[in-house]
This record gives structure tokens, C-alpha cells and sequence, in this order.
């Protein structure tokens, strides 16, 4: 029974009031699912209209995929003058160099992880979708491993996360995360997993200066994502 529970969240079909939307298989439908749903879900609308007027300037995308989400937040919030795109898969990578052309993007070819004993990416059944796990097998050819710290990224406006369920490892490591004014974040536990059967515990535990703005989970509840604010302290 947990096999079969397992197959069905990774196929990530997602039922929405736009009809039956399967996650893409290429790249060139990647870009075009993106595009839909940060034009067309009620969510990332919701997410624009709060940061439209927050003047942000800089912005880090952890797990960037085809860089195509940076392009659409770049020409949403059009007061971005830098940005750093991290994406650990090379084929990825080399897309998403490609994809996004703009002077005030540097590019970063790693994976974030903390303490981690033989890391390895593994696909999310997702076209692009990687995550950095500890594992005896998986993909780890040429593979880099840094934490945020060991980037130097300056404290920037706003981060986006989506690393397939990759995120806890992270928000319970890094300091440099807590101290971000805006986190938009994807994550993968279950609603028994949760505060109030939505936000995980790990969020509510380990970011405890946020204060979450706007938040969505898929109809299914095989993941969620949320816009939370550093508070005013």
C-alpha cells in the first residue's frame, strides 16, 4: 500500500479548477507550464500583488530549472536589478544559460546542502526536478555541494525555493536563510506532517521570525508553497 501511496505523489498529478494538469516531460513544456502558472494560478497572482509594491530588488532562485520562473518574476516585479539563479543539474544549468538572457544574472552550478554524507541528485519525476539527498545510488557525476553560507550571497529581497522536497535540510541549517526580508517557498510534507494540516512544522520550528503572507496547497496534498515575510523586529 505505501508503494502504491508513493507512485501516486510521484506521478504529481495536480486536479485544479483549470482541469486535470499533468506535470511537463520536456523542457519546452516546462517553460510553458510555468508561464501558466505564475500568469493564470490564483496563488501566484496573489504573491505578485504582494510583492509588486515592495520595491525588490534582489533575488536568488534556489533550484532555477530552466531559469523560465526568474524571467516571469523579472518581468512582474520589474524593479529586480540583480539575481542569482543556483541549479545543481548540469544539463539544467546549460539550459537555463541559454533561456535567460540578462546582464544582472549571475549563474551558480550547485547543489545546497548541509552536513550531507555522500550527496546525490535524484529526479522528482518532474522534467528538471532534482533534489540533493544522502544515498548509496543516484546521480553524482561532477556534482557540487555548497551551503548558502559558502556562497556569500548578499541579504537579498526575495528567495525563491524549489528543490523536491529537498527544502527541510536547508531551512533547518542555514542562517543566512533567516535573515531574508521575503521567502517563497515550495514543500513536500503531508497535511498529518503539518501546523493546521498546511504549513509544516519544520517552517513554524526553524523560521520562526516569518510571518506567512500567502499560501496554497495542491488539491491533492502531495505539496504546498507559501510566501512568507521576515517579521518587524
Amino acid at each position: 500500500m505505501r508503494n502504491v501511496l508513493q507512485n501516486l505523489m510521484n506521478i504529481r498529478l495536480k486536479i485544479t479548477i483549470y482541469g486535470v494538469n499533468i506535470m511537463p516531460t520536456t523542457r519546452e513544456e516546462h517553460i510553458k507550464y510555468t508561464r501558466n502558472e505564475l500568469n493564470n494560478h490564483q496563488y501566484y497572482i496573489d504573491v505578485i500583488n504582494v510583492l509588486i509594491n515592495e520595491g525588490v530588488r534582489t533575488y536568488v532562485d534556489i533550484g532555477a530549472n530552466t531559469g523560465e520562473f526568474y524571467k516571469v518574476m523579472n518581468e512582474k516585479l520589474p524593479t529586480i536589478t540583480e539575481s542569482y539563479l543556483i541549479e545543481p543539474e548540469l544539463e539544467n544549468f546549460n539550459f537555463m544559460c541559454d533561456n535567460v538572457k540578462n546582464d544582472n544574472v549571475t549563474f551558480i552550478n550547485c547543489g545546497i546542502g548541509y552536513s550531507l554524507n555522500n550527496p546525490v541528485l535524484v529526479n522528482n519525476n518532474n522534467v528538471g526536478g532534482y533534489k540533493v539527498i544522502e544515498s548509496s545510488g543516484g546521480i553524482n557525476d561532477g556534482l557540487i555541494i555548497k551551503t548558502l553560507e559558502e556562497l556569500k550571497l548578499p541579504l537579498v529581497d526575495l528567495v525563491k525555493m524549489d528543490i523536491e522536497g529537498a527544502e527541510f535540510n536547508v531551512i533547518e541549517n542555514s542562517t543566512w536563510l533567516s535573515k531574508i526580508k521575503w521567502l517563497e517557498i515550495e514543500f513536500h510534507q503531508t497535511p498529518q506532517q503539518s501546523v493546521n494540516g498546511f504549513i509544516p512544522k519544520y517552517i513554524t520550528k526553524y523560521l520562526p521570525n516569518y510571518t506567512i503572507i500567502v499560501h496554497d496547497r495542491d488539491s491533492l496534498n502531495l505539496y504546498g508553497r507559501c510566501l512568507l515575510k521576515l517579521k518587524d523586529i
